[in-house]
């Protein structure tokens, strides 16, 4: 006969039996040690879902290669009182170097990836590393430089904010609690 069975067979009604069925109830119960935990591992879990959903669907939105993009996301574990996870968002710009730029006609730089554009745009190579890197000239002075960057700011915050208040994001959330607390609870049980 197992636990469950057990529990239903006593009765109830006397002390001894309330007692009984306390104890056994006790078992399949978290305790709030459990639950903290559930709810800790639940919200990191979540936190690395969301970054790989993140980097997934952001690549296709923002059509640049996902190496452009998932470094630009990052999870972190909290840990005290409120425990669980916390996702960074890099919404600064990607440099143009990074979506395969070509020059357009003396005109400018385009993107491969994207097709971002920049009308005072050039490639240069930097002198100490070697590498190229796109630039444009901040005034009229010569050597006053910035790296041009597309921008993904807007397009980030909207797909996060659809994607926080999408129903399937409380359903996923749910789903991995309950999974995380009949995990916990079993173990507590043997």
């Amino acid at each position: 006969m197992s636990d469950i069975e057990n529990v239903i067979s006593l009765n109830a009604f006397s002390e001894e039996g309330w007692n009984d069925l306390l104890k056994k109830l006790d078992k399949f119960l978290p305790d709030e040690k459990t639950m903290k935990r559930a709810i800790y591992a639940t919200c990191f879990r979540m936190t690395k879902w969301m970054r790989v959903k993140a980097s997934r669907e952001l690549t296709v939105i923002l059509q640049m290669p996902r190496m452009a993009i998932y470094h630009r996301f990052l999870e972190f574990r909290i840990r005290g009182e409120m425990s669980g996870g916390k996702l960074w968002l890099g919404l600064k710009g990607v440099p143009f170097i990074q979506l395969r730029p070509f020059k357009v006609d003396n005109k400018g730089v385009m993107t491969g990836y994207g097709h971002y554009y920049d009308e005072h745009a050039f490639i240069n190579t930097i002198r100490k590393s070697g590498h190229e890197a796109v630039f444009r000239r901040i005034g009229k002075e010569r050597n006053k430089l910035e790296i041009v960057r597309a921008d993904i700011y807007d397009p980030c915050l909207l797909w996060l904010n659809q994607q926080v208040s999408h129903p399937e994001f409380a359903r996923k959330f749910f789903e991995r609690l309950e999974h995380e607390l009949k995990w916990r609870t079993t173990i507590k049980q043997t």
